[in-house]
């Protein structure tokens, strides 16, 4: 970025690494041999885990297994009930939304542990990639069902986003009815959901010591709902009734008027009469009323654990493009976000060649940088339609291997949050993109001939294709729906950016997602560039020559504040 006399200003904290610089990383590299290059990428790699095993969404909930590489496959397969896991990144501002949602659902259904267990991983470890790639998990968060008695083989059951808790348990009885629940070779032992065929109130006295009976109608789940509530109680038992039983249901409504939606009857075993305990006219809080009723209010609106307690203050000036951070960017990229993929299509592999070009010519990164991207491009150019997302992650360890890789992965910088989830991943992603089209535009000015919308389409499509927050990608392509039609001149690529960039921000000010440490605002502020507005309105003209000092390659990026 310029300093005050307009010239590039190139800040390098070399002794900040314990290697040195990365330039002496990578002189050296070619001298070490196969094993200790070997042993740099484990490192690489535990440090990762290390950085995002602290970003740990679901620390401290209740009723909630943490599921890993480790224990995954010993946890869920074989038993004798349905695990409902949540897929998701620490990173991801949809996942960090839902976590509050899906800590709830979980306080809510563990009275139902007989039937259901509910679990998380967190697919942002390096650890855990092979796991949620072989389980065919690609956008974040993911919900998925795996049944009872599963193997190795069952991948589970991805259902659609489910938004809120009464939803999530509506759409886990739609499985536990669907006919994919069990792989068992035995029924499992559970309740039945069905309404019951008992002609007559005396033929469910003997049933257990308290029955309790739910008159509704066929598509209400609150029934189903308490029949599972009280699954593990070996004192209650619950039984759905519905109209189309008439003989019991007319003994029912001889006790007295039901209610419009729903009416809760209790049987004690050694009891003359039935009695009507509750009676509610909508859906609307009829399982907490029929459970208070009961004197067993459940907790299921127990609050959801804070997300987080660590607090992380930046040690750096976060308004600079850092090195580390854009390295960071393309390590997460190649090793997470592509190889998640079992395969690529034909569509997904020409994506990600136009990404890599653009790469190649526009990454602000070192020579050996370069000639790594080069490698890649080669091979990605070689591949075919169907090439494993895991033979993309062994060719990027064998150039590891062999010295060619990318330098050792450090902590984030300018992107570092005040807390793990905050900023990170998705932070990188935009001075990536930002430095890409800013870089782009240079080059034209000297003479090079690209179209202006190249880098952007390329941008683009990987997002739609390979970002694995779902959420994000569908804003983007919302965001950029318009952009063939807005890029006329060759600098519009880079305004066009900037101003979708801020359109986020202002979006996201003041969500749940935001740093507050790092409240969004429109970028850049007075104080980076008091000549960017001119009463009250953006100067582009400044606005672009910012961007070009503030991203632009001329400068090799801060690698340390």
């Amino acid at each position: 970025m310029k300093n005050a006399s307009g010239r590039y200003r190139d800040v390098y904290l070399r002794e900040a690494s314990p290697f040195g610089s990365c330039e002496g990383i990578r002189m050296s590299r070619t001298e070490l041999s196969r094993s200790v290059q070997a042993a740099i990428w484990l490192l690489i790699v535990f440090t990762l885990a290390v950085q995002v095993a602290t970003a740990n969404l679901y620390r401290g909930a209740k009723n909630i297994r943490e599921l890993n590489s480790t224990n995954f496959y010993d946890v869920v397969t074989g038993k004798e009930h349905v695990w409902v896991i949540n897929y998701y990144k620490h990173w991801c501002g949809h996942c960090q939304r839902y976590a509050p949602i899906f800590s709830l659902f979980a306080n809510d259904v563990k009275g139902w542990s007989n039937v259901v267990q509910v679990a998380v991983i967190d697919c942002a470890m390096p650890e855990n990639l092979d796991v949620c790639r072989g389980n065919g998990v690609k956008l974040y968060p993911a919900v998925k069902f795996h049944p009872a008695c599963a193997t190795v083989w069952d991948k589970g059951h991805l259902w659609e986003t489910i938004k809120t808790v009464k939803s999530l348990r509506e759409q886990t009885i739609d499985f536990l009815q669907g006919g994919n629940a069990s792989k068992c070779t035995q029924e499992p032992s559970w309740p039945s959901l069905d309404a019951t065929n008992a002609s007559a109130l005396a033929g469910l006295r003997e049933e257990a010591d308290r029955v309790l009976l739910v008159l509704e109608n066929q598509d209400s789940y609150l029934g189903r709902e308490l029949i599972l509530d009280y699954s593990n109680s070996g004192t209650t038992k619950v039984f759905r009734v519905l109209p189309s039983n008439r003989a019991l249901s007319s003994e029912l409504k001889a006790l007295g008027a039901p209610g419009n939606y729903a009416t809760l009857y209790l049987i004690e075993k050694h009891s003359e009469r039935p009695k009507i305990l509750a009676k509610v006219s909508s859906a609307e809080g009829a399982r907490e009323v029929f459970k208070a009723a009961l004197n067993q209010e459940e907790t299921a609106t127990e609050s959801s654990p804070d997300i987080l307690t660590t607090t992380y203050r930046p040690l750096v000036d976060p308004s600079k493009v850092y090195k580390d951070d854009l390295e960071k960017a393309l390590y997460l990229i190649l090793t997470h976000e592509v190889p998640v993929h079992t395969t690529l299509n034909e569509t997904q592999l020409a994506v990600l060649r136009n990404f890599v070009d653009v790469l190649v010519d526009y990454f602000p990164g070192s020579p050996s940088e370069h000639d790594f991207l080069g490698r890649l491009r080669t091979y990605l150019w070689n591949a075919r339609p169907g090439v494993r997302g895991e033979d993309i992650s062994r060719f990027l360890q064998a150039l590891t291997n062999a010295g060619q890789g990318l330098p050792p992965l450090r902590e984030y910088v300018g992107c570092r949050g005040s807390k793990p989830q905050y900023r990170g991943f998705p932070c990188s992603l935009w001075m990536l993109f930002h430095s890409l089209t800013v870089n782009a535009h240079a080059t034209y000015k000297e003479g090079n001939t690209d179209e202006p919308l190249k880098v952007l389409r390329a941008i683009k499509s990987f997002v739609l294709h390979f970002f694995s927050c779902r959420e994000c990608a569908e804003n983007f392509a919302k965001e950029t729906m318009n952009m063939e039609e807005e890029i006329e001149n060759p600098e519009d690529s880079v305004l066009y950016l900037w101003s979708v960039h801020n359109r986020v921000n202002a979006r996201l000010a003041g969500d749940e997602t935001e740093d507050p440490l790092r409240p969004k605002v429109a970028f850049p502020p007075p104080r980076l560039c008091p000549t960017c507005r001119k009463s009250g309105r953006w100067d582009q003209a400044a606005v672009l020559e910012f961007l070009h000092s503030f991203y632009g390659q001329s400068s090799r990026p801060t690698d340390k504040a």
